[in-house]
């Protein structure tokens, strides 16, 4: 009899310690059961600046944002502000399978600096959510590109004959009560934040040379991240009708479009 209650009163105990732990494990996991294992992801990244060229500018090597090898990957928990998980360049990254543990994570990968307004460096970025769930393993694929467009003003020789100054100041949304100016010798690329089918505005200003006199005018064009607009500017005079103006060619590119623009607006020999 003394036998049976020592044995009633053990498996007790241990039916309590049992009951315990499991009481303990879910306070760990917030009482919330977390699924166990791990599993894979292959990453794939392509880089697409579409105004990129071959060339290095005066201060940006634009080609370098092609070479997906170099963008800095990140993986992080959950969301854009989780915690990191994993991160390190594209080529050691894309070399070999990823092992993460079963849930959401937030891929990015990206390139440079972003800023609203630069001539030395932009930003390229490609982000993408991914859930794992099970050991298959899953492919993801990131596409990089910039937050920016980016601007080149082309002022003609024949310029210096008729004004004695002449330059293009941007306004943008990103900028919002500043802006950044084109100067008349100026050669290195704006770039500059926008949004998509932004409208971006340029206003010309030149100070005649024979009498001083100065005239501005303002044009608007709607432009979207990773594109170009390149303004090639060049006097008109009409000696017939006593009128300087500019002839601008539009370039944004993937054609030339010409644009006849009264920019300054007539004006009269004195």
């Amino acid at each position: 009899m003394r036998k049976m209650k020592f044995t009633s009163w053990g498996m007790a105990c241990l039916l309590g310690g049992c009951l315990s732990l499991v009481s303990c494990q879910q306070e760990e996991l917030g009482g919330v059961p977390v699924a166990k294992g791990t599993g894979t992801i292959t990453l794939e990244l392509n880089a697409q600046p579409g105004f990129a060229s071959s060339s290095k500018t005066k201060a940006v090597d634009e080609a370098a944002y092609t070479k997906v090898g170099d963008y800095t990957v990140e993986i992080r928990k959950d969301d854009e502000s989780g915690s990191i998980v994993k991160s390190g360049l594209a080529k050691e990254l894309t070399a070999s399978s990823i092992e993460l543990g079963r849930g959401s994570y937030f891929l990015k990968a990206y390139m440079g600096e972003e800023k609203v307004s630069s001539r030395d460096v932009f930003y390229s970025v490609g982000s993408d959510y991914v859930s794992v769930l099970d050991e298959n393993e899953k492919k993801v694929s990131l596409t990089c590109e910039p937050t920016c467009a980016k601007f080149v003003v082309n002022f003609d020789e024949n310029m210096k004959t008729y004004f004695s100054d002449y330059y293009v100041i941007y306004s943008t949304a990103a900028l919002g009560n500043n802006t950044v100016t084109w100067a008349k010798n100026d050669t290195a690329p704006w770039y500059l934040k926008v949004g998509k089918d932004e409208t971006v505005k340029a206003t010309f200003h030149v100070t005649r040379l024979t009498d001083g006199k100065s005239n501005s005018g303002e044009w608007s064009y709607v432009i979207s991240p990773n594109k170009a607009w390149t303004l090639n500017v060049k006097a008109n005079n009409n000696l017939s009708e006593g009128n300087l103006g500019l002839t601008i060619t539009v370039d944004d590119g993937t054609e030339n479009i010409p644009v006849e623009i009264t920019v300054p607006s007539d004006w009269a020999k004195d």
